[in-house]
C-alpha cells in the first residue's frame, strides 16, 4: 500500500467532492466549495494544488502557496 501525490492541473467534480469532505475536518462553519471555487484554487498563479491518493481515492490535499 503507497500513497501516491499528484499536481491538480483542472477542478473536477472528484475534487468538489473531496472537498466536501474534507473541509468540515477543519470548521464547522467552512462554505462548501463548488466546482468554480474549485477552479479558481487550481488556476491561481500563486498557488499549486496537491492530492494525495491511497488505492486511487483521494485522502488528503495540500495547497503549497509561493
Amino acid at each position: 500500500m503507497s500513497i501516491e501525490v499528484e499536481i491538480i492541473r483542472e477542478a473536477s467534480q472528484e475534487m468538489v467532492d473531496a472537498f466536501g469532505r474534507f473541509l468540515p475536518q477543519l470548521s464547522s462553519r467552512a462554505e462548501p466549495l463548488d466546482h468554480e471555487a474549485v477552479d479558481r484554487l487550481v488556476k491561481c498563479d500563486a498557488g499549486t494544488l496537491l492530492v494525495a491518493r491511497l488505492e486511487g481515492e483521494i485522502v488528503g490535499t495540500l495547497t503549497c502557496c509561493s
